[in-house]
């Protein structure tokens, strides 16, 4: 629950599962408008084999990177610092490693946060004389959630596949041991949603 309500499913409020998770409360997830029984969810010491549980996506992020960030120590840190000091969370955080000493930075906001990321973002480059800062709107967070993902080393490249015979390109990939994102085009977000659906719900192969 904590992982789809993190990456954008309309499950759960985020912090509500966290404080459930730290204190250890059962959590009851049901409909509102019906009387069908929920679910209960609660800790259990047994680890099971993998079972991708849902396939949730979200479009309300917007990519930011700084262009040719000198390589010399402190500066991830000044960068998240100042975005933290206003407010601004940052996820996915990716360093690319370039020749000539520089490096490209890349991390999501949330929308809402992106003009206060790119104005942060823009007075470090000023300061540390860096190439510029880029952003993109249109993209989305396409992820799939289910225990044992990290001990499964084929789901990320079945993910990989299916998302490659749909035409569909990954801009940026990230895993946890509960879930696998891929950032994609926003356009095609649904089309990736509905593909992994079939394969890793429906099939239920793995």
């Amino acid at each position: 629950c904590m992982e789809m309500a993190v990456q954008g499913a309309n499950v759960l409020q985020a912090r509500s599962v966290e404080m459930a998770a730290r204190y250890n409360i059962p959590l009851y997830v049901g409909s509102s408008f019906s009387e069908e029984e929920g679910t209960w969810v609660m800790s259990n010491p047994v680890t099971e084999g993998l079972i991708i549980k849902a396939v949730v996506h979200d479009s309300e992020v917007a990519k930011v990177v700084l262009l040719g960030v000198p390589d010399i120590p402190g500066v991830a840190a000044r960068l998240f610092s100042s975005l933290a000091k206003n407010g601004v969370g940052a996820e996915m955080i990716i360093q690319n490693n370039m020749r000539g000493g520089v490096n490209d930075i890349g991390f999501l906001v949330k929308k809402a946060n992106l003009e206060t990321a790119i104005q942060v973002s823009r007075e470090i480059c000023r300061e540390i004389e860096a190439q510029g800062v880029s952003f993109d709107t249109e993209i989305a967070r396409v992820t799939i959630v289910g225990a044992g993902i990290a001990n499964h080393p084929e789901i990320p490249s079945k993910m990989f596949t299916i998302l490659a015979e749909e035409g569909i390109n990954i801009e940026m990939i990230a895993s946890t041991a509960l879930a696998l994102t891929c950032i994609v085009g926003s356009n095609r977000a649904k089309d990736a949603v509905k593909a992994l659906h079939e394969h890793f719900i429906e099939e239920a192969s793995f």
